[in-house]
């Protein structure tokens, strides 16, 4: 028989959290455990995995898992036989980590999968007709069940709901012996948008994000001077935790202003997958507020006493004609005395 069987795809995000369920037949000849992950992203791969070990005596073994799951969010998206040995490690869950069991070593796995309107159930059925298992003894063996989210699904928290009554049923040497343990424990998803790949800006928000005003590098700008990084996070599509604003001294804490020159970063798997310059218009001297330095330096520049940055050019253009001038000068210094507002 096929080695390929049962999975569904789910998808869940930001940060998978192991949630195990144990329940143990203790009158038989072995241990059953269902473990799962919460919390994912649409698109991404959702385990629960059925472990069976700590095989005790020789004989005739069978094993029913059922799970209960919100079948309006939640499909089968392809099934294989996931069985294997080993023990499942949280830290690796996938399934093509475990070495596959020898059909011959007799064992036959099969599942049945039933949908009445939104409720679905989902029965594994593992089953060992050989003589003797003993051979076994101190291994595992590992059913994998893939979930999938629908593309339809509403994004909120969903349920696989794993019941404790009745969650494992074992047989051994022909007598039926129920799992027993509590009155049933469920594994809540919170079901999330996928986060975009790059820096994102959220419909509503009034920044802007612009390319090439800095040669081949994008910029975000439209934020007024004192804001900060916790504020100016809350303007993306991506998650904060997932967010860095640096200078090149250091990474800026949620209290800190975000000043001209800072850049911007999106990390995924440890790794920058995007980064941005950020430009605070009429901070000049790149401290994330304005005061009188910042027109003074605006004169001196025009004035040829001293030199600006690539990005304090930019932020000193606040009339936005591409010089740098008296009139940037006057705007900025009207702004700090309190009779113009160059952000609105």
């Amino acid at each position: 028989m096929k080695n390929r069987f049962l999975c569904l795809f789910l998808t869940i995000c930001l940060s998978l959290c192991l949630l195990n369920i144990s329940v143990s037949a203790t009158d038989s000849a072995f241990e059953a455990n269902l473990s799962g992950e919460e919390d994912g992203i649409i698109g991404e791969q959702y385990f629960v995995f059925l472990e069976v070990g700590n095989f005790k005596e020789s004989g005739f073994l069978g094993v029913t898992a059922y799970i209960d799951y919100d079948a309006s969010v939640f499909e089968i998206d392809s099934t294989y036989l996931g069985i294997m040995n080993g023990t499942v490690n949280p830290e690796n869950i996938n399934p093509e980590t475990y070495p596959l069991i020898d059909p011959e070593e007799g064992w036959v796995f099969w599942g049945n999968n039933s949908i009445n309107g939104d409720e679905g159930t989902l029965s594994v059925h593992i089953l060992n007709d050989s003589t003797s298992i003993s051979s076994l003894k101190g291994e595992s063996v590992v059913c994998f069940i893939e979930f999938k989210v629908k593309d339809t699904a509403s994004i909120g928290e969903s349920v696989i709901k794993i019941d404790t009554d009745d969650e494992l049923k074992g047989v051994f040497s022909e007598t039926l012996v129920e799992s027993k343990n509590g009155t049933g424990s469920s594994l809540y998803v919170n079901v999330m948008e996928p986060e975009p790949d790059f820096i994102t800006l959220k419909e509503d928000s009034t920044y802007s994000k612009i390319y090439d005003l800095i040669p081949e590098k994008y910029i975000i700008t439209g934020f007024k001077e004192r804001t900060n990084v916790a504020d100016f996070f809350s303007n993306f599509e991506n998650k904060a935790e997932n967010l860095n604003l640096i200078t090149d001294l250091e990474i800026l804490k949620d209290t800190d202003y975000v000043p001209t020159g800072a850049t911007i970063q999106l990390f995924k798997k440890g790794k920058i997958i995007d980064s941005a310059v950020v430009i605070c218009m009429g901070d000049v001297d790149c401290t994330g507020f304005l005061d009188s330095t910042d027109y003074l330096q605006i004169k001196r520049y025009f004035l040829k006493s001293i030199e600006l940055s690539e990005t304090s050019l930019i932020a000193a253009d606040v009339d936005g004609n591409g010089e740098i001038n008296g009139t940037d000068y006057l705007r900025i210094k009207n702004y700090f005395l309190g009779k113009l507002d160059i952000y609105s």
